[in-house]
């Protein structure tokens, strides 16, 4: 880890009152923790960023601040990125996000996202990089590296064995020693022994019985004293469940989604415990270190600020670096008929049909979704590119709910979400609705499949453009199944009927 002046570090602890220090152990905005203004200790800010620098939130509301000036880049996904197998984009994607975190006045972006994809029908996969350790090792290093060039803390994260998002705060991984050092272990001590992140952030779940955010085991024997991390744990947001057992443990700053910031467990609960007597005082000084050695790698005390980065977003080479990745991150998985490239020069009348042909996605997914200045739908490119003398239609081809149906579809899942069970009276009646919601579907989904095989019949080319939009890749929910959404795998037999030259194209994390 990068060396930084301990004095400096045990010169300001001496100067802090306990409630001082209690007071940068915990949210003080859904985004922020407290300063020390008399001392010139600023707030730490952060920002989620796996996909880009998410929006700004009201201070204890999340309500977006709502001014235009939000809008940043729009990097691939880490599941993208791992696919271009490239460490040297890898760096170059991450100096991107750590340069326009840095412009945004962030401390710490929340990324990257590097649990293994245990599960295939797990929501966020999108953000994570992939199921094998070696590449994800060999691809979050340059990454890591890259974000950590602009003064900004790369936040690994979500350490460890975070593998769904169902029951995703109450979940117990059971895993042996040597699944735990082979599999999943690998990233985060590359990430640490490797790349020198600054600082890295605890997980949702329980790990034999303990939460991440307050397992000794894990943040103290393995990260603190195996690997030598001696930066900043952040709870992920709700994380902490108990001030002692937090208290204890390697974690440095818990932050969660509640507005009630000085009732946090590591807010006044903590300050009590400590005058009590219940829990020594040593345990925050040594949060506090992590905190204040945090701060000077970036260059946030004193005289360093004047030798800050300042960094800069939603410039042309930023752009011009993330449409690079992102057509490395292609994968062609079956050409067998040379059929791609598809030839200019021979294209008359092109049918493009699926909703992700015209989908935005930036905008969802949960925690990775980003105000995009610039995000090129596949029909805008398809049309720009090959300009007027091209013919391009296009179908929806499949029918994609209302957000209301979507519930009434669901209503089992919704249910799980409600304080209160259902009474047999209400089952009864979400079933109906529930029913008539997949009558409505069907109808809907054939008038739009018979569109589709009108088109396709009718045309040169034919591009269906499917796969999953943040309905299914999407934090807090995992997929049922492997089946594509929207009964697609329907429209893709009846297309390759009518057009068996047809180019699939599927979108998903």
């Amino acid at each position: 880890m990068k060396k930084v002046d301990e004095t400096r570090i045990e010169e300001l602890l001496g100067q802090l009152t306990l409630e001082e220090k209690i007071g940068m152990l915990h949210g003080a905005e859904l985004f922020q923790t407290k300063g020390v203004e008399r001392l010139g200790i600023p707030p730490l800010k952060m920002s989620d960023g796996p996909m880009g620098v998410r929006i700004d939130f009201q201070p204890s509301q999340w309500i977006p601040a709502g001014t235009t000036d939000h809008y940043v880049t729009y990097l691939p996904s880490n599941s993208a990125l791992a696919a271009t197998w490239n460490r040297d984009l890898a760096y170059e994607t991450g100096k991107v996000l750590g340069e326009e975190a840095r412009a945004r006045g962030k401390d710490v972006i929340l990324a990257p996202g590097i649990n293994i994809k245990r599960s295939p029908l797990n929501g966020r996969n999108f953000e994570y990089m992939s199921e094998d350790p070696r590449l994800l090792e060999e691809m979050v290093v340059p990454l890591i590296k890259g974000i950590q060039e602009f003064d900004v803390a790369a936040c690994v994260k979500h350490f460890v064995a975070n593998n769904q998002e169902t029951e995703r705060l109450w979940v117990d991984t059971e895993v042996d020693e040597r699944t735990l050092r082979e599999i999943y272990f690998p990233g985060f001590k590359a990430s640490v022994e490797k790349a020198e992140v600054h600082s890295i952030m605890g997980a949702y779940n329980l790990f034999r019985g303990v939460h991440c955010c307050q397992s000794n085991y894990l943040l103290n024997d393995v990260l603190r004293d195996e690997w030598g991390f001696d930066g900043a744990v952040v709870s992920d947001w709700g994380g902490v469940h108990d001030t002692k057992e937090v208290a204890e443990s390697g974690l440095d700053i818990e932050m969660s989604v509640t507005p009630n910031f000085d009732e946090y467990y590591m807010a006044n609960p903590l300050l009590k415990a400590v005058k009590a007597g219940e829990i020594s005082e040593e345990h925050i000084d040594k949060k506090i270190r992590n905190i204040l050695r945090t701060m000077l790698r970036l260059n946030m005390l004193g005289e360093d600020r004047k030798n800050r980065k300042s960094g800069s977003y939603n410039t042309a080479e930023h752009r011009e670096v993330v449409l690079v990745a992102a057509r490395e991150s292609l994968v062609l998985l079956k050409n067998e008929e040379n059929i791609l490239p598809l030839n200019k020069s021979e294209l008359t009348k092109i049918a493009v049909i699926g909703q992700n042909a015209e989908k935005i996605h930036s905008n969802g997914g949960g925690s990775a979704e980003i105000k995009a200045l610039y995000e090129i739908s596949p029909l805008m490119g398809l049309k720009t590119s090959l300009g007027g003398n091209v013919e391009i239609n296009y179908a929806k081809g499949y029918y994609v709910p209302t957000a209301e149906e979507q519930k009434e579809l669901n209503w089992q899942q919704v249910s799980l979400e409600r304080k209160k069970a259902l009474t047999e009276a209400e089952k009864a009646e979400a079933i109906i609705k529930q029913n008539k919601a997949e009558e409505e579907s069907r109808k809907q989904g054939k008038i739009l499949l018979d569109e589709a095989l009108a088109l396709a019949k009718v045309s040169d080319k034919v591009i269906v453009i499917g796969g999953l939009n943040h309905d299914y890749d999407v934090e807090g929910r995992d997929r049922q199944d492997m089946l594509l959404p929207y009964d697609q795998d329907t429209l893709i037999n009846e297309i390759l009927k009518v057009n068996p030259n047809a180019v699939i194209v599927i979108v998903a994390g």
